[in-house]
């Protein structure tokens, strides 16, 4: 009898003490899922990334599950601080426009993303550094106030850059930019000499012309294509992915596969 009793005392206690580790397992992933989850000072922002990832508005959200998201475009939201995004590391495309941004420093390590549009913001001063961002191929900084453009030279690997509508006075760093592309630089009131608006579509390290008073930057525009027929032209600029008054390069040309 006292063998059968204490045989059922020992299963129970057997069991008891399987819930009390199934329990404690429990609360130790939800301590550690907790240790992980990411702060994000604005709430603006915040509520993009969760609508971005699909996530409750009350629940958190982890460093793990914030390095999948690729793409985030929170235009208007009235953002103003980017801390937390620097853990999006998986972030290729990231869109910002129209917001209250004055500081990107959080996410220029970001060493995934190839697309950044801070345009219509509040950005005077650019970070110290931009070299984290050598993915980075398309920037777009129309319409803020930045004056200083030297930090830009550590984008070793971009192609298009937008500041329009800036406060630039000196472009000189910009001809270190030995990849570039496209360069927009018109409604920089400050900016010394004759500019304008101007596109590089070669490889030959060469960059357009900009009189800056004693200071200039060499560049040189390859010839474009030249259509007898407007509307022709007007027609193939739209498969290219060319804007209405961009012209139209030989390499451009190579490009097309169907019309």
């Amino acid at each position: 009898m006292i063998l059968v009793v204490c045989d059922a005392f020992i299963k129970r206690l057997n069991v008891a003490l399987g819930l009390i580790l199934i329990v404690c397992s429990c609360w130790v992933n939800t301590v550690s899922a907790q240790g992980n989850t990411v702060t994000f000072t604005d709430s603006n922002l915040e509520a993009a990334v969760k609508s971005a990832l699909r996530i409750a508005d009350a629940d958190p959200i982890s460093e793990e599950t914030l390095q999948t998201l690729t793409r985030l475009t929170a235009t208007k939201k009235g953002i103003i601080n980017l801390s937390g995004l620097d853990k999006a590391t998986g972030l290729t495309h990231l869109d910002l426009e129209n917001n209250e941004i004055t500081d990107f420093s959080p996410v220029a390590n970001l060493a995934n993303l190839t697309s950044l549009d801070l345009a219509d913001n509040q950005i005077v001063n650019l970070p110290g550094s931009l070299s984290g961002l050598n993915s980075l191929q398309n920037l777009d900084l129309d319409d803020n106030q930045i004056v200083n453009v030297f930090a830009l030279s550590d984008l070793s690997s971009l192609l298009t850059l937008d500041l329009r509508g800036n406060s630039v006075s000196d472009a000189t760093p910009l001809g270190l930019l030995t990849n570039l592309r496209y360069l927009y630089l018109s409604g920089n009131d400050n900016l010394v000499g004759d500019y304008t608006d101007t596109r590089k579509r070669d490889n030959t390290r060469q960059l357009v012309k900009l009189k800056l008073g004693g200071t200039s930057v060499d560049i040189t525009l390859p010839s474009a294509v030249t259509f007898r027929d407007d509307n022709l032209a007007r027609e193939l600029r739209s498969p290219l992915g060319l804007q209405t008054d961009d012209p139209i390069f030989p390499e451009d040309m190579a490009t097309l596969t169907s019309f």
